[in-house]
């Protein structure tokens, strides 16, 4: 199994990738402004985002505008 992106094409051409389907929502969660707030269905889709890539998520974002972020933890603190 290859983790990483393929550098050869021939390699990258002979790839397959592996899906994996997850429950979905259909609340709107423009609204929200915590974590805890979402639906379980999403902060499970975010926690597996981070457990398949080894990084935390620390902002996500609900909408187009400023005010529709979430600040899950601030990246510039340890």
């Amino acid at each position: 199994m290859i983790t990483d992106f393929p550098a050869s094409l021939k390699v990258l051409s002979a790839c397959k990738p592996i899906y994996e389907e997850m429950p979905g929502w259909d609340e709107d969660i423009s609204g929200i402004r915590s974590f805890k707030e979402l639906p379980k269905t999403t902060r499970n889709y975010l926690k597996k985002i981070e457990k398949l890539t080894d990084i935390s998520i620390n902002i996500v974002s609900v909408g187009p505008g400023r005010d529709e972020t979430i600040l899950i933890k601030n990246p510039l603190k340890k």
